[in-house]
């Protein structure tokens, strides 16, 4: 079983259930005749489960773009955050949640240095879906945000070298959740600068282990905010493709059929089919 992104998330559950009959008579009669060995390859899955669907190791390996050289978001940006957020709650009349969100960050100032990274990273878990949901509302224009959504992409632009980086956002999009317990193989993005990450190896939860969240989210933010822009520039098939071929043609100038597409929707100005560079990253 094989696939990429989400399509490696259906092949996840394929593999489990085919592996596993057992775990639901229901579906036995669906599985009969099936290898109760299948292999699994997946690239950039998104992660499904909080725990791995098997109960063993499963052949096969797991793939993702990786970046070895990510530079770590200080707390003076992650208080920093916390407090555009606090604002954008009061502009949007949430008032007490801003209030208390403002106290808090105040007392976070406050905390000796060897506390306030442990604290910090509670109230990051706290605040997380909101502010995922005001960088959602700004790139679908919703007027709920519209007076804030400014704000939000000058900052995103000011803190442009923090949150930049070349891995594929995709398998960390979720924390908590994890894939199968397999091998896990880190690629280097073939138009990055940047090494390839080292944390390989038999795991369910990397690369998604090694993300900090706030980073992940404001550099897709802040990539999607500019014209004709994607939203997982590092997630497009042609980057796996061009990362684990030999072929310095297919390394170098390969567009994976983009040219193809293009043609048939000649509508569509950036094609999410070839491999971009990651030029904001």
């Amino acid at each position: 079983a094989a696939g990429h992104s989400l399509g490696g998330s259906l092949a996840n559950m394929f593999a489990a259930c085919a592996n596993h009959k057992v775990h639901d008579e229901a579906d036995k009669p669906h599985f009969e005749g099936s290898s109760n060995d299948v292999n699994l390859v997946t690239f950039a899955p998104v992660a499904l489960s909080v725990a791995p669907f098997y109960d063993g190791e499963p052949k096969g390996m797991r793939y993702s773009i990786s970046d070895g050289d990510i530079k770590p978001l200080p707390n003076s940006l992650k208080l920093k955050i916390q407090s555009l957020y606090a604002q954008t709650l009061d502009t949007l009349g949430e008032t007490n949640d801003s209030n208390r969100l403002e106290k808090m960050i105040r007392e976070i100032e406050e905390l000796p240095d060897d506390r306030r990274g442990a604290v910090l990273a509670g109230l990051e878990q706290q605040s997380a879906e909101g502010i995922s949901q005001v960088m959602f509302g700004v790139l679908q224009q919703s007027p709920v945000v519209a007076q804030v959504a400014q704000k939000w992409a000058e900052f995103a632009m000011a803190n442009k070298q923090y949150f930049q980086y070349a891995y594929d956002a995709v398998p960390g999009l979720y924390p908590g959740l994890v894939d199968p317990q397999m091998e896990y193989t880190p690629l280097k993005h073939v138009k990055s600068q940047h090494p390839i990450a080292t944390d390989g190896g038999m795991t369910s939860d990397a690369p998604g282990n090694s993300y900090d969240y706030m980073q992940t989210m404001w550099g897709l933010f802040g990539n999607s905010v500019q014209p004709k822009a994607l939203w997982f520039p590092n997630h497009a098939l042609c980057c796996y493709i061009q990362a684990l071929s030999s072929d310095p043609v297919v390394k170098d100038s390969a567009d994976c059929g983009s040219d193809l597409f293009k043609s048939n929707h000649p509508s569509v100005e950036v094609s999410w089919v070839a491999c971009s560079s990651p030029t904001w990253r």
